[in-house]
């Protein structure tokens, strides 16, 4: 995805969830933000690079993986439990749902060679590559994010 789509989708995710309904009062509360905002970024998580999220969204993202319970020792099928237990508590609105996933399904199919996680999410056939993954690669999929945020240190809490 290049620099310009990336900002693109970027406007067109966060027009969906600061939404207001007149001025000065969204669509959706702080609390249904804290879990949409880092539930896309790791959606996208092998579309872009979490190492290069800026320090705020990688705290976001910190802050809703440790809501889920998902500690940095767990296994990866032991944070993916952890997180669909969690979104299955703490279900996001549908209309929100229904707006973001139309707005990524936008966004993937106007890219001229979709990602395997992209793939997958317009329901195209994915290419599987033969052999093990190459060293250093993360799996795909909608938790892949947490997988690599796990392995980027955490930022220190300021006092205040």
């Amino acid at each position: 995805m290049t620099p310009q789509a990336a900002a693109e989708l970027e406007r067109q995710i966060l027009a969906v969830l600061l939404r207001e309904t007149s001025p000065g009062r969204r669509v959706f509360d702080d609390r249904v933000l804290a879990d949409a905002i880092p539930a896309c970024l790791l959606q996208l998580g092998s579309i872009a690079d979490p190492t290069q999220l800026p320090e705020a969204s990688r705290q976001l993202v910190f802050n809703y993986l440790e809501r889920a319970g998902v500690t940095r020792a767990e296994s990866q099928a032991a944070a993916d439990e952890a997180l669909q237990q969690y979104q299955k508590a703490h279900p996001l609105p549908l209309d929100l749902q229904k707006e973001l996933d139309r707005v990524l399904r936008d966004a993937l199919s106007s890219t001229a060679t979709p990602t395997p996680d992209a793939a997958r999410l317009l329901g195209q056939p994915r290419v599987v590559l033969p052999g093990p993954p190459p060293a250093g690669a993360t799996r795909v999929g909608p938790n892949a994010r947490a997988e690599l945020l796990a392995r980027t240190p955490r930022p220190k809490k300021e006092d205040g």
